[in-house]
């Protein structure tokens, strides 16, 4: 009889099914959440360092390129206060007239150049042309 009645209480057992008080219920949601959150963490930690880095590097690209390649006729600072700039009437990069434009238009300018501003297609990269276009527009906070 003792057999039968631990029998008994083992099917019953496991024909029920498990409730789960909502404490219970909570702490299982808030450990899944928990496991998300940790997992976005883990997978996300490195990225903003690589923006970040990838950003910098660019502006380091777009400075040295400026310097080397337009300073010459725009100035160190983009102003265009240089003999050649006040002589072509070179605009100040900070202005609002070059500043309107769109990226894209910076770009057809840099690589196919405008009135006395020569095309560089043939000696700047695309990414040397992206990055002087990014650093033009930093020209405007400075």
């Amino acid at each position: 009889m003792m057999k039968r009645n631990t029998r008994a209480r083992l099917c019953n057992l496991s024909a029920t099914p498990t409730m789960k008080t909502p404490t219970q219920k909570l702490i299982q949601l808030s450990g899944t959440a928990l496991m998300i959150a940790l997992l976005y963490i883990l997978a996300f930690r490195g990225s903003t360092t690589v923006v970040a880095a990838t950003a910098a590097s660019e502006n380091d690209l777009g400075e040295s390129t400026f310097k080397t390649t337009c300073a010459m006729c725009h100035g160190q600072d983009g102003s265009g206060n240089t003999d050649v700039g006040k002589s072509l009437k070179i605009p100040d990069l900070h202005s609002a007239e070059v500043q309107g434009n769109s990226d894209e238009q910076l770009s057809q300018v840099i690589t196919n150049g405008k009135n006395a501003m020569p095309p560089f297609k043939a000696s700047l990269t695309d990414d040397q042309i992206h990055a002087l276009v990014m650093y033009v527009r930093q020209l405007k906070k400075k």
